[in-house]
């Protein structure tokens, strides 16, 4: 007997899983973000996050303790200000294609690709809408607002003075530190010409992750701000702590409703996701200004 799938449900079921399952996981510059999976959320109301624990440690002399502290912790209100939605057709060949599974894990393989390519998506506007809060950044490296040219040699002093002002501010956590850089200042940065700059030169190509040097890990990211300033591209790196720098709720998953077009035979599935993103404390994140020469990096 020939097995068949209700695709109207199978669809909608395997996305909303795989979103729920693995979308955390995907994020690059989400990676900085404390991520909430919220049901119910609509554009425009404020959620509540709370933000990673924190526990004072202090010296003892061999006596009694002081009284416990309360836990830090803080709980912070971020506004649902970003919607996103996906509309797409499931072509009968395809459709036929998942019918003719032998089996639903088979099935399950063959809708991946539309779950994959629309968390992409969602990924990407997470990651970009993070990116553009270096505005709100507590510690930056200022030239009076005007950029710094980055090179090799000094991209490693930017990492020193970032941990200096980040350690004064208490907020520096040794394997907890790491800086999202676009494309075009890893290459810079880390002495890599795009020309040699190849999936083997990097230890994790799907999560951005590059390298990590002076106790930043280092990400690369196609999310981190640039700006357009007079013909001339300036770019704005992120220095954050893993997990504190942003508050981030995000929609539980992306769910589908199955339609019918009139003027089309294909199953067609539409559906809204929406999120919001926050920096509940400036000291947490970093960020300057930096200018790239034309031809440095090739």
């Amino acid at each position: 007997m020939v097995q068949t799938y209700n695709l109207n449900s199978m669809i909608p079921t395997a996305i909303a899983a795989s979103f729920e399952k693995r979308l955390e996981k995907e994020l690059v510059i989400g990676k900085a973000a404390r991520v909430e999976f919220k049901n119910g959320i609509n554009k425009g109301d404020e959620v509540k996050v709370i933000m990673p624990a924190r526990v004072n440690v202090k010296k003892w002399a061999g006596g009694d303790l002081e009284a416990p502290d309360k836990i830090d912790k803080s709980e912070v209100k971020v506004k649902i200000d970003q919607g996103l939605y996906v509309n797409f057709e499931l072509e009968k060949a395809k459709e036929i294609q998942i019918q003719n599974a032998q089996t639903s894990d088979e099935a399950a393989k063959l809708i991946d690709e539309y779950s994959a390519d629309a968390r992409y998506q969602v990924r990407d506007a997470v990651d970009t809408a993070l990116g553009q809060l270096y505005t709100m950044a507590g510690s930056k490296i200022d030239k009076n607002g005007g950029a710094y040219a980055l090179t090799q040699d000094n991209f490693y002093k930017f990492l020193a003075d970032m941990k200096v002002r980040m350690s004064r501010n208490n907020v520096f956590q040794s394997g907890k530190m790491s800086c999202y850089l676009p494309p075009e200042a890893v290459a810079v940065a880390l002495g890599m010409p795009l020309s040699q700059y190849t999936e083997s030169q990097v230890k994790d190509i799907k999560t951005g992750f590059v390298s990590e040097k002076a106790g930043w890990k280092i990400y690369e990211s196609n999310n981190v701000a640039v700006v357009d300033n007079a013909n001339t591209k300036l770019y704005y790196p992120l220095f954050t702590v893993d997990g504190r720098t942003f508050a981030a709720p995000l929609q539980k998953s992306l769910d589908l409703i199955p339609y019918m077009r009139d003027e089309s035979v294909n199953k067609a599935f539409k559906g809204t996701f929406v999120f919001g993103r926050g920096v509940p404390n400036s000291k947490y994140l970093g960020t300057c200004c930096w200018s790239i020469a034309e031809g440095s990096y090739e």
